[in-house]
């Protein structure tokens, strides 16, 4: 069972790896990888207890799938990029504030 444990991880890793290095255009953040590795460190000590070894394994494998099927939510990357842009201007120049019905009451008045 501990092969199949470290297939299951190799394999997450590679996948992780090829998705932020092809879709992404970047290395994968060491925290990123660390914290797969923790997870499947975890269900290597799930598995020392004989009974729960084959259900660790499968555990592994399916995250495995989970994240090639892009199942998985995206985490607090995703998050961060998705703040990124909606606090990008938008095209076109001035806010909204700045032409709304406001500015015409001030032109009636002087």
């Amino acid at each position: 069972m501990k092969g199949g444990l470290v297939a299951a991880w190799l394999l997450g890793m590679g996948i992780v790896t090829w998705r932020d290095v092809h879709v992404q255009h970047r290395i994968p953040a060491p925290g990123q990888l660390l914290g797969i590795s923790a997870l499947f460190l975890g269900l290597a000590a799930v598995s020392e207890y004989a009974p729960a070894a084959g259900l660790a394994t499968a555990v592994a494998w399916g995250l495995d799938v989970a994240a090639l099927l892009d199942v998985l939510p995206q985490g607090l990357g995703a998050q961060i990029s998705e703040a990124q842009s909606a606090e990008q201007p938008q095209a076109g120049g001035a806010p909204a504030a700045a032409t709304g019905s406001a500015g015409g009451l001030a032109r009636k008045k002087g």
